[in-house]
């Protein structure tokens, strides 16, 4: 329908009719309608001429020159054109054609005259130019030969193996004909002739290992690719973005916890909102989360020219036909007669076919073989199913199809004792489940300890989680599911326990833990010469390098094995591809340590993050040990904002050097960290004490844990001035405890074993090292615990084997 506020009106020839808007801004006194003149020259160009809403149908004189056509109405500005022919909008009224009236709402169809225009109405031609035909031959050219494709490919009169062996006649691998419609699809896709062209890395998983081993290839200067297959199909948006690229496993349940601590599920209740709205509410703020993970791993990879496919990769046998042949292709590039590379089958892939627009070129679901000199496999880990739980996706749930939950669970049963099943406790009940039970086949304590939690710690967290409701069955496994509702089907799942008790619930959650993919047919490690074990774990023949079995192919991540921690895949993905490409080893640089202690954090409400030796695990190896404890309550933030919580530090009582930081209360994932660096750094608490730390923050508790730490032992802060006086004035090692001992009695003239402070200072000063009064009097006050007013032999010698120490 033709407006009555005319704005503007698009005539193309042989075309179709828009409306666009162009002239509201103008007063209605002076309204023009714009009407675009289609000029036949070769193909359609464009000319803007005025037409006056007060003589109905009339053209004015005035024609612009397409020399001042828009560059984006022409396509291209250098074009002129020698023939104009004007077209009329016309309306049918009654089934006869009158002139199309600028102030009534009618029909409108095009109607067009072959009147040319007089001479000196025509556009003023522009000067073609050697460039501006040639710009014109190349557009032409273009055009016809993506029009001539297209039907063909429409036709079936080429296959897609007959269009490849045109573009890629140096290698190719004949594919299904697949989605040649228009395509929305920005990541995952990767021209055919860059898949054809020899990689230097392929790394098969887009988990936190292989998006560290490709950076670090491209920082090396390599050329990587990227292959993964998206974890959820819902997961994955139109533009091919997936959610989960790049992030940790746990990634849905940290961004539900950031969800769960930002959400006042109780207010919005009380507003009238119901459940769906909440989640809806909830899932948006988890997908947010996710896809500003995504696009900022896609932003990195874009950066450092790293190609991303995604698809179904398949490690090739080097016997094998496809990877023969890529060898035979490749044979030029590489360094010599000897050298090899490794070939990857990638099924389920898009590829863009060179030469057509870039959306006509995304083909879906295509097969493509990628060869690289190097392969890392990272292909993670998945969730350990155990027989005998109706696994559904709507209300039986593992640790991964969790992520699909659609609705707002009231009640919420939860198996296992690992970090993920305490996480997803902590979080539905802060979400505002009503009911939270937590089921543990053996106990809570003792589980925490095998993943090497404090007691303390671990104490604290238990009395958290009953604190905020959930509820601990120990001691009790899954025996029966009576019944689990299907799909729009009200009702509780119910659950038989092994106590022969029934408990029902909205949802149920099996995280009893997860097993690496190394046995998956899919990743074809085993055909590809990688030996892998009975739970599905890559064996590594040099654990230092992580290079597998397999020529020329190395492993990260959870699918080596433990610990199966995002930080640790990362650094030993980066460690293995430096091991690839470095030519001249560096000390420590291109190794990694399997027996390094790592730093832990536990995303639960509140955080829990331990480094370094628990107190048990100090006296195994022989250390004396005492510990410090500081509650949160006890730094200025901690009793503002934030009182639940405790930090504990293990301390070698000797010397004082911090052996372990354990923590549980907020910001404790980040505080740990700096617990990390005392450790390595081999930090007494007497340094701790000495450093000024800033007002109000979380790290004061260092300083009060220390103090607690110093209360516990023998020779604590108060000594350490007398020590060093001690130290500057004599040198301690020049004599053995049998000459101390001979000093010391020849200074004791009356035999009691015993020496008052004049006694003191002179078997100092017979060392030939006098020692101050008032040091000498602090050292008796300190050391005289009996109030006797003298220091005797075994006292003395204490005070000698610390100095020593």
């Amino acid at each position: 329908p033709l407006p009555k506020t005319t704005d503007s009106i698009l005539l193309r020839s042989r075309h179709s009719i828009k409306v666009r808007t162009a002239t509201k801004r103008m007063k209605l006194s002076k309204i023009a309608i714009l009407v675009l003149i289609a000029v036949e020259h070769q193909r359609d160009s464009l000319a803007w001429l005025p037409y006056s809403p007060v003589r109905k149908g009339a053209i004015s004189q005035h024609t612009f020159s397409n020399q001042k056509t828009p560059r984006a109405l022409t396509g291209n500005a250098d074009v002129g054109a020698k023939e104009t022919y004007l077209v009329r909008a016309t309306k049918i009224v009654n089934g006869e054609n009158t002139e199309a009236d600028s102030n009534e709402s009618s029909t409108v169809t095009v109607k067009e005259e072959t009147t040319r225009l007089p001479e000196s109405r025509k556009p003023v031609e522009k000067a073609e130019t050697k460039e501006s035909k040639r710009n014109e031959e190349i557009f032409i050219q273009t055009k016809k030969s993506a029009k001539k494709e297209q039907k063909k490919y429409s036709t079936g009169e080429e296959t897609t193996s007959k269009r490849l062996d045109k573009i890629a006649p140096q290698r190719k691998k004949t594919l299904a004909v697949g989605n040649t419609g228009k395509s929305k699809r920005i990541y995952g896709a990767v021209t055919l002739s860059a898949l054809h062209d020899l990689y230097d890395l392929v790394v098969i998983g887009g988990g936190p290992a292989g998006v560290a081993g490709a950076v670090k290839a491209a920082q090396m200067g390599r050329r990587a690719i990227i292959i993964d297959r998206p974890k959820l199909d819902g997961g994955v948006l139109c533009s091919g973005l997936d959610l989960f690229f790049g992030g940790p496993t746990g990634l849905f349940s940290k961004a539900l916890r950031d969800a769960a601590k930002n959400t006042n599920v109780e207010a919005m209740r009380a507003q009238g909102l119901d459940d769906d709205v909440i989640w809806k509410q909830i899932t948006n703020t988890v997908v947010k989360l996710a896809t500003r993970n995504a696009e900022g791993q896609m932003k990195l990879l874009n950066r450092l020219n790293i190609d991303y496919l995604q698809g179904e990769a398949s490690l090739l046998d080097m016997e094998h036909p496809d990877a023969v042949h890529a060898l035979e292709e490749c044979a030029e590039k590489l360094e010599d007669e000897d050298s090899f590379i490794r070939s990857v089958l990638v099924k389920n892939a898009p590829v863009i076919i060179d030469g057509l627009a870039r959306y006509e070129a995304v083909h879906e679901n295509e097969e493509v073989v990628v060869s690289a000199s190097n392969i890392l496999v990272a292909t993670g880990s998945k969730s350990l199913r155990l027989p005998g739980i109706p696994f559904d996706g709507h209300r039986v749930f593992d640790s991964e199809t969790i992520n699909g939950l659609s609705f707002f669970p009231h009640s919420v049963v939860i198996s296992g004792a690992g970090i993920i099943a305490i996480e997803y406790a902590n979080i539905f009940k802060a979400l505002g489940c009503e009911s939270v039970t937590l089921i543990i086949r053996s106990d809570l304590e003792s589980s925490a300890k095998k993943l090497g939690m404090d007691e303390d710690v671990s104490n604290e967290l238990i009395r958290l989680l009953l604190a905020s409701g959930v509820v601990i069955k120990e001691g009790v496994t899954t025996k029966e599911f009576e019944h689990v509702p299907s799909e729009g089907e009200n009702g509780k799942v119910a659950i038989r326990l092994s106590d022969d008790s029934l408990i029902e619930s909205d949802i149920f959650l099996a995280a009893v833990g997860r097993v690496p993919r190394g046995l998956e047919e899919k990743t074809g490690l085993q055909e590809g010469g990688v030996e892998v074990n009975e739970r599905g774990m890559v064996k590594l023949s040099n654990r230092n390098k992580l290079r597998t079995t397999s020529d020329q192919v190395s492993a990260a991540g959870d699918v080596i094995g433990p610990p199966a921690l995002a930080s640790t895949s990362m650094e030993q993905a980066q460690r293995a591809v430096t091991a690839m490409f470095q030519e001249e080893e560096i000390d420590g640089e291109s190794t990694y340590d399997p027996d390094e202690i790592l730093s832990i954090g536990v995303w639960t409400i509140p955080e829990m993050g331990y480094y370094g030796l628990t107190k048990d695990a100090a006296i195994k190896q022989g250390h004396n040990v005492v510990e410090g404890i500081a509650r949160f309550d006890e730094c200025l933030r901690g009793r503002c904002f934030a009182p639940e919580g405790l930090l504990k530090l293990v301390v070698d009582s000797d010397c004082g050097q911090v052996l372990g930081v354990h923590l549980i209360g907020k910001e404790a994932a980040e505080m740990v960290h700096y617990g990390m660096a005392l450790v390595k750094a081999e930090t007494s608490i007497f340094e701790i004490l000495s450093t000024t730390f800033t007002a109000v923050t979380f790290h004061e508790l260092f300083k009060e844990a220390a103090f607690d730490a110093n209360s516990k032992l023998d020779f604590g802060v108060e000594w350490q001035e007398i020590f060093k006086q001690l130290t500057s004035a004599y040198d301690v090692d020049e004599l053995t405890p049998k000459e101390l001992r001979e000093r010391f009695d020849e200074i004791d003239e009356d035999g009691s074993g015993e020496l008052d402070e004049n006694e003191l200072r002179l078997l100092f000063k017979n060392m030939g090292r006098p020692v101050s009064k008032r040091t000498i009097a602090n050292l008796m006050r300190l050391s005289d615990l009996d109030g006797s007013g003298t220091i005797d032999w075994e006292e003395f010698k204490a005070i000698f084997d610390k100095l020593v120490c």
